[in-house]
């Protein structure tokens, strides 16, 4: 498994994982949260697609179904916020961070490569 692959799927996913707690608790609608809400889309799409690259055995996993449920949540999320439906854009983005939250604490699972690489950063 490239370790390439992994670094950047580990930096998407912290930057959508600190950014989107950040959007989470700021105030909605204004220009900043407009931009950073593209940043967090963009960092969602490199580590959703990315995670398809991160195989054991060349196999995909159970959690890369959650992947799938990412991209088809972030789709319709921009696509709600687009048509001004701010209720459904609200519940699919926060459902996306919700999902990215769960991910995040299954990275420091030493049997998944994410984790073992994630733990390998930390030995010396």
């Amino acid at each position: 498994m490239p370790e390439l692959t992994i670094l950047i799927h580990l930096i998407a996913a912290s930057i959508a994982l600190l950014l989107g707690g950040f959007i989470v608790f700021t105030q909605k609608g204004t220009q900043r949260h407009k931009i950073l809400g593209r940043i967090w889309a963009v960092s969602m799409l490199v580590t959703t697609i990315g995670s398809f690259a991160i195989q054991t055995s060349g196999q995909l996993s159970q959690i890369h179904i959650l992947s799938v449920v990412s991209l088809v949540s972030l789709f319709f999320g921009i696509f709600a916020i687009r048509k001004g439906n701010v209720r459904r854009h609200r519940g699919l983005m926060i459902g996306g961070y919700t999902g990215l939250f769960i991910a995040f604490l299954f990275t420091f699972d030493p049997e998944r490569l994410v984790g073992q690489f994630f733990l390998s950063l930390f030995r010396f």
